[in-house]
């Protein structure tokens, strides 16, 4: 892999909720920060993917996010 990839903005996300989710211990500051951040916020997106899932009547996919 390129190093230059993990140099984006979504790449950073994906790898600091990994980290939630394998509950790994942050020592960066600036890190947990961010972290705290994206959690907050992927947490609100999957409750809106819900809450949008529920009105079309998408049933896998709200059983996927609940």
């Amino acid at each position: 892999m390129d190093k230059g990839s993990f140099n984006t903005a979504y790449t950073k996300v994906l790898i600091l909720f990994e980290c939630y989710l394998r509950r790994r211990v942050l020592k960066t500051f600036s890190l947990i920060s961010d972290m705290a951040y994206v959690v907050q916020n992927g947490a609100r997106l999957l409750r809106a993917i819900f809450e949008i899932a529920m009105q079309k009547n998408y049933s896998e996919l709200a059983t996927l996010t609940l």
